[in-house]
């Protein structure tokens, strides 16, 4: 009885702490590659329109400067820069 009840809970505990352990210590180990800069002061809110908004002039303004992009009238820039 005693060894079933050690297999039961004390096993799997041990097991959890060890790994745990050794689990953290490999993810320190990691080298995480950098994010890239976000240029927030040039930043748009993009969002797709709402059924309601079909006469609204923000949505008519993204849809003509999407045309424009379309087109190549406008030169498009990356908002995250390298």
């Amino acid at each position: 009885m005693r060894l079933n009840k050690f297999m039961s809970y004390g096993a799997p505990l041990i097991i959890l702490v060890v790994g745990g352990s050794l689990g953290l210590k490999q993810f320190q180990q990691l080298s995480p590659s950098p994010a890239p800069q976000l240029d927030i002061d040039r930043w748009e809110n993009k969002r797709g329109p709402r059924p309601w908004e079909a006469d609204n002039p923000l949505y008519q303004e993204a849809v003509a400067r999407a045309q424009a992009i379309k087109e190549g009238t406008i030169k498009t820039t990356s908002i995250a820069t390298r």
